[in-house]
């Protein structure tokens, strides 16, 4: 399947998800505004809750990578959900706060007097939390180090569990319908299913191990790292993709194209410049040193690669001209020019007459 096809089937289970949320709730028998204002505000709450349990599964790359091949699609899926659902989301206090005829205020003030107080004063906390998250990503994202957005980001953990929670004991629908019972039920499996492979994540289980075999200085500021599996499992990436690479337990993992990938001894080289606090530790590494790979991901040069006819001109500048060279070293044409300035080691090129 194409990954434009397998997109559409994500939307179409996305939007699925959704219409629980319009059928569980029963229509107000006496209609007011302030009726349809609450009717309304347990709506999207609901919808709420399902966008983030979405944001949470499309942010888990173990499970998204077995059925997509390019990662960047999907996590732009995520980032917009998180940008525009989180909008709708804020309306859900705002329509509370209407239909009980309270003060602004009522829906962000904490109150613990009643166990229904505290279960609001856990979705007033998810609130807060996603306000902040909003605010760091779609508003002052330019302005802040990624390290800083990062951490900044974590916090969503803490609030599709806390949003969960805020949801029981709360109004009579939820406490008698059984069918809203299952289905909050359902959320909180899907949760705790999750969170499981995340850990798994976390303790790099469904990561293959490498060894760094030589470490090599291209430029200044480029250096190529030549890596070998340690078990008889590892990743065969295709030409123009990419592998996370995770440097331990307590680690982040980013993304590095594959410059070269050798079927016969299943090596691969990825290159890189030192720019942040992560490549400077990645250029700390040493021979015999141990990292984990997840991948590959990637779909870039997938029209390229089974075509092997047309002629082709590549643009790209610096280190970006990674997820070609292997690929220009695998076609041969008879009338191809290549201009590069980077270093023989990483991009062997050629120049023919035209």
């Amino acid at each position: 399947m194409k990954e434009h096809s397998k997109r559409a089937a994500l939307y179409a289970a996305i939007s699925i998800s959704l219409v629980p949320c319009f059928g569980l709730l029963t229509f107000p028998s006496v209609v007011s505004p302030p009726s349809l204002a609450l009717y309304a505000s347990a709506i999207l709450g609901y919808i709420g809750l399902v966008l983030l349990l979405w944001m949470y599964v499309l942010g888990t790359k173990s499970v998204m990578g077995l059925w997509f091949t390019d990662l960047a699609p999907v996590l732009s899926i995520h980032k917009w959900i998180g940008k525009y659902g989180v909008v709708l989301i804020a309306i859900h206090p705002l329509l509370i706060t209407y239909s009980y005829g309270e003060s602004l205020l009522y829906s962000f003030i904490p109150k613990l007097d009643t166990v229904a107080e505290r279960h609001i004063l856990l979705g007033q906390i998810a609130f807060w939390l996603l306000i902040i998250i909003w605010i760091s990503s779609a508003v002052i994202r330019d302005k802040l180090s990624w390290r800083t957005w990062k951490y900044f980001h974590f916090v969503t953990y803490v609030c599709l569990p806390f949003a969960l929670l805020h949801v029981l004991d709360l109004g009579s629908q939820e406490q008698t319908h059984v069918l809203i019972k299952a289905y909050l039920l359902l959320l909180g499996l899907v949760l705790l299913t999750f969170s499981l492979l995340r850990m798994r994540s976390f303790l790099n289980l469904d990561r293959t191990r490498y060894i760094v075999v030589s470490q090599a200085k291209l430029t200044e500021s480029d250096y190529s790292l030549l890596l070998r599996p340690l078990t008889s499992h590892h990743l065969t990436p295709k030409q123009g993709q990419y592998v996370y690479i995770k440097l331990g337990y307590l680690s982040e993992d980013h993304p590095f194209s594959v410059v070269r990938y050798d079927q016969a001894t299943d090596e691969m080289v990825l290159a890189y410049r030192v720019f942040g606090m992560y490549t400077k530790e990645l250029k700390k590494l040493q021979a015999n040193s141990t990292v984990f790979l997840s991948g590959p991901y990637g779909s870039f040069m997938e029209e390229l690669v089974s075509d092997g006819t047309t002629p082709v001109v590549y643009l790209a500048g610096g280190i970006g001209i990674t997820p070609f060279a292997s690929h220009h070293a695998a076609r041969n044409y008879p009338r191809t020019v290549a201009f590069c300035r980077q270093s023989q080691s990483l991009f062997s090129c050629s120049d023919t007459d035209t």
